[in-house]
């Protein structure tokens, strides 16, 4: 989870040696920002979450706009994450559940919510081509269909506070994650 005062993009001049970078703020007084996602093609649409809200430039911070509003006890915004394979598909897990654009944040949708406070507050997600994963303060969900069903992992993992989720990719992907117990991989 990124914590901050404000949104900053490095400024490479000239040979770099480490630790010598200039910083510009381009964040236009949005503080507390807790999640940032630039976008892998277009590296002028970037998406920041602070509580209660996501906000998207498209012009590399000069101007920002508010894309989704998030209602609740637990506005967060804990994680943005872009679709490796479609740079229009964005996730954002967030303290009130799991919701998903299509279109770099014109329209969104909230695809998950869990059936108790625990399991509402999204912490990670990760989303392959067999399946989407997210992980909340109460265990591991999947689905299979694209976001439209969701079971709860049972096996090995429990209710466990998820922390993050990775996978090496392909089609037969492992996927790992980092959980309150421990380090977990699939088989």
């Amino acid at each position: 989870m990124f914590s901050g005062v404000g949104v900053w993009l490095t400024v490479m001049v000239g040979v770099l040696v480490a630790g010598d970078f200039s910083w510009e703020d381009i964040g236009r007084e949005n503080l507390a920002c807790q999640s940032l996602l630039v976008n892998a093609r277009e590296n002028k649409i970037i998406f920041v979450g602070k509580p209660g809200s996501i906000l998207k430039t498209d012009n590399a911070g000069k101007s920002w706009r508010r894309v989704l509003a998030v209602k609740g006890n637990c506005s967060d915004i804990n994680v943005l994450v872009e679709e490796k394979d479609n740079g229009n598909v964005v996730y954002a897990a967030t303290g009130n559940g799991l919701y998903r654009t299509s279109n770099l944040g014109e329209r969104w949708e909230r695809i998950f919510r869990g059936k108790t406070e625990l399991e509402n507050q999204c912490t990670a997600v990760l989303s392959i081509a067999q399946a989407i994963f997210v992980g909340t303060k109460a265990g591991l969900f999947i689905s299979r269909d694209y976001g439209r069903s969701w079971y709860k992992q049972q096996t090995g993992i429990g209710s466990d506070c998820i922390l993050n989720i990775e996978s090496t990719g392909g089609q037969n992907a492992a996927v790992y994650l980092a959980a309150s117990s421990g380090i977990f991989k699939s088989l």
